[in-house]
């Protein structure tokens, strides 16, 4: 900072005074410049008069706002849901900026990525990850990521079962049990509802156990 200030010292010696202006603009390489150093220049002009201008040397070291309102980390969301985000630089007045959301869906093979208009919907089921990206003409950067789940409430039922290995010292009960314990569920959205219904079942034939749930809320 102290070798721009004198870079810039240097030069408005060879200014006319009327070419310091109170609210000159000041860039250095195309950057402009955002944190209040004042430097006090004293020029001797024609006729021996002197007058003193004061020059605001600004550096921008603040990170560009960014501010997603939609969706909210690990949201569940209907099919349609319009995402809805605000970007903006108004520290050193910046009306220009770049962003970029990359939309993945997570689903296995057909893992795949999508840029999108943030007016626009997200029109399939999946769990998705949303990246947002904005930077300012400083070179300052702000990024947020957001993983969500989007349903189709007309989309019937999802189910699902499966086995692990539960090793010794996993039921706390009995810790040196270990066998195969197996599990199943089903879920649905019924008709006009925003809450989906089901049942989870899990089995660990090594203790006895038999877990069996009926839920009807968004946590299961």
């Amino acid at each position: 900072m102290r070798k721009l200030i004198a870079v810039l010292l240097a030069s408005l010696l060879l200014l006319p005074l009327s070419a310091l202006a109170e609210d000159a603009a000041v860039t250095e390489s195309g950057e402009i410049l955002a944190q209040s150093v004042p430097a006090t220049i004293t020029i001797d002009v024609a006729g021996n008069r002197e007058e003193t201008k004061t020059l605001t040397v600004k550096s921008d070291t603040s990170p560009p706002l960014l501010d997603i309102k939609t969706p909210q980390p690990y949201a569940v969301l209907p099919v349609g849901t319009a995402l809805d985000y605000f970007a903006d630089d108004s520290v050193s007045g910046l009306l220009h900026h770049s962003l970029t959301i990359s939309l993945q869906n997570c689903l296995g093979d057909d893992a795949f990525t999508e840029d999108i208009n943030h007016s626009g919907g997200i029109m399939a089921a999946g769990v998705y990850r949303l990246i947002a990206s904005v930077s300012d003409i400083a070179g300052n950067f702000a990024e947020e990521i957001r993983e969500f789940v989007v349903y189709d409430p007309e989309g019937g039922f999802v189910t699902g079962s499966g086995w692990i290995d539960s090793p010794a010292g996993a039921f706390m009960a009995q810790p040196s049990l270990s066998g195969k314990a197996s599990f199943g569920f089903v879920s649905k959205y019924h008709k006009g509802a925003t809450i989906p219904k089901g049942e989870t079942i899990f089995q660990f034939r090594a203790c006895g156990l038999n877990f069996q749930y009926r839920y009807s809320s968004e946590l299961g």
